[in-house]
């Protein structure tokens, strides 16, 4: 019985049932109706960036709700990605954690210098050293290396380096769990558990890890300044997929540590994100469209949206969503039904800043809101915004 009635729990009445055993969430976890994430901007100016408060503001009600958050501080983290109910985040030396906000659960993810290109630099000889920086060098899959390699201070890699991350499935889940510390989503890769996928600026490629295995990050070397650079990511049916800037679509099948590229669909048009339809099983692909480049704060005037077409290898333009909701920025980018989740509005687009830019510029605006595709105009989300603008807001639909 307790089980039934969990399942049914959005986030505000998880928040008031919190004293609640928890141990058993395993359970019945699943998605809920999505909440925008944020450091509320009264926290940052009284705790700076030693805050540990963040709002979740649930669509569900139109409400905020606070939660502490466990070290390090949030408001010293960057946001990489949200999944699963889970946040990506880089710390003040740029090491990457798994987050969810809802169980203040945290998972440390394999130290950054274990990415390929980048090597820690060491006061001392050896290992024993303190951190002063890190060395980075720009080579690809094909090994052509085309500017000589940076050094960056341990705070500031992570500006350079993370782009988005994504999750295979719950880290926390029963059955991810016993697999301890594997593949994808329902052992589909012949090692089970959980990987997390990054898109990380080396020329936008790829490398993934083992939740659980604090070993290293495993390079994709089969991504390449020209055949990649990616721009966003997904994961579906035991393998996860990327599509490239030029809008070519490829899937990836990991198996311990390998990855094995298919070409879904050639390159054809410029597009940012991808997602899957709930109800059809469609696949769309939507370009973004800020109001001016020149501009230093970007505003949203509108979305193309096109579904893709895999036997002609072709993509048609479409003028409405229908019934569907879309969620692009930070977080894995995903589409709900708004007949399953009858807070959202259909054929609109809700959207958060992730221009990849906005690392230079901390103070600025971030362009947050729902975008509707009949009136082609903008919302926001709540006005006056209660946000500060670092860490950038993100969509996260909770998960306990």
């Amino acid at each position: 019985m307790v089980d039934i009635v969990l399942c049914k729990l959005e986030l505000p009445d998880f928040i008031r049932a919190a004293a609640l055993d928890l141990r058993r969430r395993g359970v019945y976890s699943f998605p809920r109706t999505p909440c925008l994430l944020y450091i509320p901007a009264a926290a940052a100016a009284n705790g700076g960036s030693s805050t540990r408060s963040a709002e979740l503001y649930c669509l569900a009600d139109e409400r905020p709700y606070t939660v502490t958050l466990p070290d390090p501080p949030i408001a010293e983290r960057s946001i990489v990605g949200s999944s699963r109910g889970w946040l990506v985040t880089a710390d003040a030396r740029s090491e990457l954690h798994l987050l969810n906000p809802a169980t203040r659960e945290q998972i440390e993810l394999p130290p950054i210098a274990t990415l390929e290109q980048v090597r820690p630099i060491l006061d001392a000889a050896g290992d024993g050293g303190d951190l002063r920086g890190y060395e980075v060098s720009f080579y690809d899959g094909d090994m052509r290396e085309y500017r000589a390699p940076g050094i960056y201070r341990p705070d500031e890699l992570r500006d350079l380096l993370d782009i988005k991350a994504i999750l295979s499935c719950d880290p926390s889940s029963s059955s991810s769990r016993r697999r301890g510390g594997g593949g994808g989503e329902g052992g589909e890769d012949g090692c089970g558990g959980c990987i997390v996928l990054l898109i990380y600026h080396v020329y936008q490629q790829l490398s993934f890890a083992r939740v659980g295995d604090n070993k290293q990050w495993h390079w994709i070397t089969t991504s390449s300044y020209y055949r990649s650079p990616y721009s966003d990511i997904a994961y579906r049916d035991g393998a996860f997929y990327a599509m490239n800037l030029l809008g070519g679509i490829h899937r990836y099948d990991i198996h311990h540590s390998r990855a094995t590229r298919t070409v879904v669909l050639a390159d054809t048009l410029h597009h940012a994100y991808m997602a899957w339809t709930p109800s059809s099983g469609d696949f769309w692909r939507l370009t973004h469209l800020p109001e001016d480049e020149e501009e230093e704060e970007l505003r949203t005037v509108g979305f193309h949206v096109f579904k893709v077409d895999f036997d002609r290898q072709d993509v048609v333009p479409i003028d409405s969503l229908g019934d569907e909701a879309l969620f692009i920025g930070h977080n894995g980018t995903f589409c709900l039904s708004t007949k399953d989740y009858p807070a959202l509005l259909p054929n609109h687009v809700y959207f958060t800043d992730d221009d990849e830019y906005m690392y230079d510029s901390r103070g600025a605006r971030r362009d947050v809101g729902v975008f509707s595709l009949d009136s082609d105009s903008s919302d926001e989300i709540v006005s006056p915004q209660r946000w500060f603008n670092w860490p950038a807001p993100v969509w996260i639909m909770p998960s306990f």
